[in-house]
């Protein structure tokens, strides 16, 4: 349950984020739409390292909770500005973007097959995984 409310608050951030007006005229949609997760991702580690100074665990539903709180705020200030931003999409650009997303799918079923087996080369992935895991186990964020 706790992973459906956390891809619903994610979804739902980057939602409010892409449609909050930033300006007058039209927009690249397709740019904006990367920009939007960007912002997310890093308006999202901005809040949990601040929660995580005063000691709060992180978990997914606190995550959660950090992701439906800026979400909140961003949807009162569109409603405060009682506007949408409006977009223009390239059809070109469209068709890069799922033409890339073909490309990285096959080469991802390549390097790894439909099973998803993933095989790291390097060892630094072991560093990576062994202070994920510290993360889950402690609840916290360390090195902020």
């Amino acid at each position: 349950m706790q992973s459906i409310v956390a891809i619903l608050a994610f979804l739902g951030l980057w939602v409010v984020i892409y449609l909050n007006k930033r300006s007058e005229k039209k927009l690249n949609g397709i740019t904006w739409f990367a920009i939007s997760f960007s912002i997310e991702v890093c308006l999202t580690a901005l809040v949990v390292g601040i929660i995580n100074l005063i000691h709060i665990p992180i978990t997914i539903l606190s995550v959660s909770i950090v992701e439906i709180c800026l979400a909140l705020i961003f949807a009162i200030d569109i409603y405060r500005k009682k506007a949408i931003q409006k977009y223009n999409y390239d059809k070109l650009q469209i068709l890069g973007v799922f033409g890339l997303l073909a490309v990285t799918y096959f080469v991802f079923v390549l390097c790894y097959g439909l099973h998803w087996g993933f095989a790291f080369r390097n060892t630094d992935a072991a560093a990576h995984m062994e202070n994920a895991l510290w993360v889950i186990d402690n609840k916290e964020v360390t090195g902020m």
